[in-house]
């Protein structure tokens, strides 16, 4: 879990938001990227709400970084999508067997005379 009490209180939500989205594209785990998200939707939400102006020279490195995020959920995406369908694959495989020959029912292997 990712502590959100490290970020200065005096940084202003602009720089709050940069400093997550950095922190975000930075970490490997999957939880730690969502979590830093989520924290700057809500910045983003207050961003909003106060009008505060992003200069100009900030907005071209926001929008790379942006894309930069992007990106990395697409992929988050696509790993998720493909987790489901190899766990659909098998889960079908398990309800689809049946004994067949020359493998006889379950039963037959457990030796019942000793």
């Amino acid at each position: 879990m990712i502590d959100f009490d490290e970020i200065p209180l005096d940084k202003s939500a602009i720089e709050e938001f940069k400093d997550l989205s950095l922190r975000a594209l930075e970490t490997e785990k999957t939880e730690t990227f969502v979590e830093c998200l989520l924290k700057r939707q809500e910045i983003s939400d207050a961003i909003l709400r106060d009008n505060e102006p992003i200069p100009e020279e900030e907005a071209a490195e926001h929008l790379a970084r942006e894309r930069e995020i992007l990106k990395r959920l697409v992929d988050e995406k696509n790993r998720i999508i493909s987790d489901i369908d190899d766990h659909a694959r098998s889960m079908r495989a398990v309800k689809v067997y049946r004994a067949k020959f020359p493998f006889p029912a379950m039963p037959a292997f457990v030796d019942t005379t000793t």
